[in-house]
């Protein structure tokens, strides 16, 4: 369970939505200074879901915007639209993992299996996944060593960060081998799920948001789905040709920037020699997002789903906690509507 997360509201009031991240975006700690990836732009494609009148729409964009697209499969919901997934993989695109079930446990075997069984599917299709993105986000400390056992490399999970620059979780007194990547935790379905129909406007939020990570010189990483709303790719089109093409930020995919900042670590003394003079700032309310404060009985559901990890995806047979919390969800399942 992670304790340092919270829901939190984004953008203005007359276009808000919520997400859960973490308590204080990375840009809130200390001072760091700007780095060699602070003009860069990526987008981080979540595949939660297939749907298959609506993934062809990506396709163009896809190919388009190659150098800067990664696409994190999720692989139970992809596993009978395999054609899917090679036809990105011939396109070029830098495919990584979304788990095999869309969850992440409080245990660690529960983890190590979901992690490890999306990486044998990705490995029977000639994929090999060193980048990871935690299902809705979440974070724990034995997500992290599941990712460090099956030999992950990255991940990007916005209940540990967002709005900063890549760092190693601390487990246990040492550094994590795991690079966690922060990003803009605000993708654009949740403004077509609250009802928001000027797609301009959500566009020009996503616009508003690259321009104020520029300013605090912060690398500009932002994430949406392949979902059923036939809105996201057009507004993904102005957003990234604002971004690549009227900001000139340099594109780059998730695994190019793992790769720049270990690169940059390599070099640490180097780097500091050259002394940049420029600091990460933080990010304005309308962007790092403002906590909501929810009804106490919503609030002590939610606690108690967390404690017992409900959850409705994973088969029983499949699960990998000890015996009492194993009935203590199927019991749930039950009951919980």
């Amino acid at each position: 369970m992670n304790k340092n997360a919270l829901k939190k509201k984004f953008g203005p009031a007359s276009l808000s939505v919520f997400e859960t991240v973490a308590k204080k975006s990375g840009a809130g700690y200390g001072v760091h200074t700007k780095s060699e990836i602070s003009n860069v732009f990526s987008l981080r494609i979540d595949a939660d879901e297939y749907y298959e009148d609506k993934f062809p729409l990506y396709y163009p964009l896809f190919g388009k915007y190659i150098d800067c697209v990664s696409i994190f499969f999720n692989a139970y919901s992809f596993k009978n639209a395999v054609p899917i997934i090679l036809k990105c993989k011939d396109l070029g695109v830098d495919i990584q993992s979304h788990a095999y079930y869309h969850y992440v446990y409080n245990d660690y075997a529960g983890n190590r299996y979901n992690i490890n069984k999306a990486k044998k599917f990705f490995e029977d299709l000639g994929i090999n996944t060193i980048g990871f993105a935690a299902p809705m986000g979440k974070w724990n400390p034995n997500l992290m060593r599941a990712l460090e056992d099956e030999g992950y490399k990255y991940s990007s999970d916005f209940s540990y960060d967002y709005l900063g620059l890549p760092s190693r979780p601390v487990l246990s007194g040492r550094a994590c081998s795991i690079l966690e990547i922060p990003i803009f935790p605000v993708a654009p379905e949740l403004f077509i799920q609250e009802g928001y129909k000027d797609t301009k406007r959500v566009a020009q939020y996503y616009k508003d948001a690259i321009d104020e990570m520029m300013r605090c010189n912060l690398p500009v990483i932002i994430y949406a789905h392949t979902s059923k709303y036939t809105e996201i790719p057009s507004i993904l089109e102005e957003v990234l040709d604002y971004a690549l093409n009227v900001k000139k930020l340099i594109p780059k995919n998730m695994t190019d920037i793992y790769n720049m900042w270990t690169s940059i670590a390599e070099n640490k003394n180097k780097a500091e020699k050259e002394s940049v003079k420029d600091t990460i700032k933080q990010p304005s309310e309308m962007f790092r997002g403002v906590p909501v404060k929810e009804p106490l009985l919503r609030k002590a559901k939610d606690l108690a789903k967390e404690f017992i990890d409900f959850e409705r995806i994973t088969p029983p047979d499949e699960l990998r906690c000890n015996f009492v919390v194993k009935m203590l969800k199927l019991l749930a399942r039950k009951i919980i509507r």
